[in-house]
């Protein structure tokens, strides 16, 4: 999987400089920012913490994952940050929106693993300099692991990644999602919804070809307040309109090889799932924010 990689450097406390040249950089930081996921801190909090508190005239942090797993650059690679004491020239920081190693969530993992590998790659770094903060200077537990933990995630980082199975050609998802407060939104790398603006997906429309061919769906929606309700092959559409009601759990059979997975206020992104099988939660009254697809 791909990640976005969303760009608040123009925003960032201190903003960019050329601190240092690339070369000087041997070395990947973990942190965590010690604010638990359900608090829903972002950047901008710990930001006026350290400008307001501590004093700093930048922060800690290149790149920063929010509760979602969602990921933000804050500084160019040669701008030196305040991540680890006395320690900075030769680091580039990764910190995760968690209170404790038991705080972070799938979805954060995987986009620290994705980002430090990619950084690994921009800057030649091998995956024995991926270091915790403690394990840079010891003056915290940060980010929670222990020397046999950190050493596992080295141990995956050095393996080369796993190539994804290719889908086969022709099988393309168009649609549009209905979103609280935006209203309709075409389907953007075959997601429907949003991500990180915590907005209840309302219904969507989907459409699935293989070489061309519209393929035909069935499927059935657990919306707030009304339960399960079928899908409309009359207006192709899945859920309400009008109703202001969230999505809490989606079904759809639109053949094999297709799956998808859900992104839930409070979670984040589920597993993927196959066709025909339930995606979400029942009876828990959260919304469904966004949908993704995918063929193997």
């Amino acid at each position: 999987m791909t990640y976005k990689i969303n760009d608040r450097r123009a925003s960032a406390l201190g903003g960019q400089s050329k601190d240092r040249n690339r070369s000087a950089i041997t070395t990947i930081g973990w942190h965590y920012t010690a604010v638990l996921r359900k608090n829903r801190a972002f950047i901008t909090n710990h930001e006026a913490y350290w400008r307001d508190t501590l004093g700093w005239d930048r922060g800690g942090y290149h790149f920063y994952i929010d509760a979602d797993g969602n990921i933000y650059q804050n500084y160019d690679y040669e701008r030196i940050t305040w991540g680890v004491a006395d320690n900075n020239g030769y680091v580039v920081h990764i910190s995760v929106e968690a209170g404790n190693s038991n705080d972070y969530s799938q979805e954060q993992v995987a986009a620290r693993e994705w980002l430090t590998r990619k950084i690994m790659g921009d800057l030649n770094v091998p995956a024995s300099k991926v270091k915790g903060h403690w394990e840079i200077y010891n003056n915290s537990s940060c980010p929670g692991y222990t020397k046999a933990q950190m050493d596992a995630f080295r141990a995956k980082l050095a393996q080369p990644v796993a190539v994804a199975p290719v889908a086969p050609e022709g099988v393309t998802f168009a649609g549009q999602s209905h979103v609280q407060q935006k209203g309709w939104l075409d389907m953007s790398n075959n997601t429907l919804g949003t991500v990180g603006q915590g907005l209840r997906l309302e219904a969507f429309s989907l459409v699935v070809k293989n070489n061309g061919k519209v393929q035909s769906l069935t499927g059935s929606i657990h919306v707030q307040d009304i339960g399960n309700v079928a899908y409309n092959q009359n207006t192709n559409l899945f859920g309400t309109v009008g109703q202001e009601k969230r999505l809490e759990a989606i079904l759809i059979n639109v053949g094999n090889g297709v799956q998808y997975r859900t992104h839930v206020a409070n979670q984040g992104w589920g597993a993927w799932v196959s066709s025909g099988q339930w995606s979400g939660t029942k009876e828990m009254g959260l919304r469904i924010e966004a949908i993704e697809f995918r063929v193997v």
